[in-house]
């Protein structure tokens, strides 16, 4: 009787320390990507300077299809089309032109 008390402590014990465990690590991930507190300057404007405000497309020169996303207004404005293009939604040009699609986590920030 004894030993079946303590063994079932001990089984008792270990399966609590398994399921916090587990339960730790799925309230707890490291993000792969973050999208909280961010700002326009450090984590928007980076992605759209290396995609979208280079020479000949959406810079302030060329200013392709009258969209211009080098400023927040810009890309304010035109949030509804952006989502769709980088999504390479059906009905519209896919974005960035002439490259591969922007990765999971720059959507999700944009």
């Amino acid at each position: 009787m004894k030993k079946s008390l303590i063994l079932f402590f001990a089984v008792f014990a270990f399966s609590a320390i398994i399921i916090s465990s587990c339960k730790k690590d799925k309230d707890d991930p490291t993000p792969d990507c973050i999208t909280e507190k961010m700002s326009f300057s450090n984590d928007i404007t980076p992605i759209m300077n290396q995609n979208c405000n280079v020479s000949g497309c959406h810079d302030n020169v060329t200013v392709a299809a009258g969209i211009r996303l080098d400023t927040f207004p810009g890309i304010h404005d035109n949030a509804d089309k952006i989502v769709l293009t980088i999504n390479h939604s059906d009905g519209v040009t896919a974005m960035p032109a002439n490259a591969d699609k922007l990765s999971d986590c720059d959507i999700k920030k944009i």
